[in-house]
């Protein structure tokens, strides 16, 4: 039942792929798209590849385009939509400022390196604003976060099978068995995965990267300060990037609160947005969205959660779409959301 669930959805994506294609390369979207009205589309990024990237010994499903992909997007946004930023976004929510036409919005999270050295200069030479959602607990102790450690000592593993909890797992299909764990992480209480990561590696024989090999995956404050001086919003990803669903009340407000306070020390500027990490429905609550206002942001995202209307925006549900590596996909995404997303 699981396996035919995946096809089914993998057979969709196709099909909207084909569709998008077909849509992109005609007249057709360019008179559908006005059927949606004035909305916002946040396309949200993680990693951009270099051109020449020939996989990751960290989770592959962090990444998305390659550079050159990720232009051709900036260009044909800029084009076709109207760019906000974090300002003006805030004045939307607050009846300051209407949307009139299709708007977009560009966000990464994680603060890895190639958010600097790729992405941040297509950025800055088509004066498009984004925001930078950053776990600054990572970014202190230059160690990545669990996904891509858990993804790490896999792939490095040559055990064919491990014991975790009592129970023995197929490390066969290495991306299975990665998405298994991942999934533990997103969901089961914060206090009974704590030790999984560690726990992980003992299993697979596999010793975490060295703190210089995860450093450099990750960008440092005296980058995040350059981005944040030259027009690229910082946002808070939390301090330590856990699940908030999974913490308890007090855990996630210090999540919330410590992360800004963070980084309003390290960049002489107030910060008025968060990401909230992996950000689907399950992943927080309306606790978590009042504790985000109580702890002084204005604005909240989600993630892989819709569009957003102008009458239906939640300051702290601020829907999110993961970005595509086709440029068709992406302009139907924006134009027709209705079908697409």
């Amino acid at each position: 039942m699981i396996s035919t669930s995946i096809g089914e959805k993998s057979d969709m994506k196709g099909k909207q792929q084909f569709l998008a294609k077909a849509l992109y390369h005609t007249n057709v979207m360019q008179l559908l798209r006005r059927m949606s009205g004035p909305r916002l589309l946040v396309i949200n990024y993680h990693r951009i590849c270099d051109n020449a990237n020939s996989g990751s010994i960290f989770d592959d499903g962090v990444f998305g385009p390659t550079a050159d992909q990720f232009k051709q997007q900036m260009i044909w946004l800029k084009k076709n939509t109207y760019i906000l930023n974090e300002h003006e976004l805030i004045s939307v929510i607050h009846k300051e400022k209407e949307l009139s036409t299709c708007c977009a919005m560009v966000t990464f999270d994680d603060g890895y390196i190639d958010n600097y050295t790729l992405a941040y200069p297509i950025l800055r030479q088509l004066e498009i604003p984004s925001i930078y959602f950053i776990p600054t607990d990572h970014i202190i102790s230059r160690q990545l976060g669990w996904w891509d450690i858990i993804s790490y000592v896999i792939k490095e593993s040559r055990k064919t099978t491990i014991m975790h909890d009592g129970l023995q797992v197929s490390l066969a299909d290495k991306p299975a068995a990665i998405n298994g764990f991942l999934r533990k992480m997103k969901t089961e209480p914060c206090e009974t995965t704590k030790d999984l990561v560690a726990k992980l590696a003992e299993a697979c024989e596999v010793a975490p990267p060295d703190r210089d090999g995860q450093s450099d995956e990750l960008m440092t404050w005296e980058q995040i300060r350059e981005v944040s001086r030259s027009g690229i919003t910082i946002g808070s990803h939390t301090h330590s990037h856990t699940v908030l669903s999974t913490l308890p009340f007090e855990a996630q407000k210090n999540e919330l609160r410590l992360s800004k306070s963070i980084l309003e020390h390290e960049l002489g500027k107030s910060v008025n947005s968060i990401s909230y990490p992996v950000g689907n429905y399950e992943h927080f609550s309306r606790e978590t969205q009042l504790l985000a206002e109580e702890c002084g942001y204005r604005i909240g995202f989600s993630f892989n959660t819709g569009v957003n209307y102008q009458q239906k925006i939640d300051p702290f549900d601020i829907k999110r779409v993961e970005a595509q590596g086709e440029i068709e996909m992406l302009a139907a995404m924006t134009q027709l959301p209705w079908l697409f997303i």
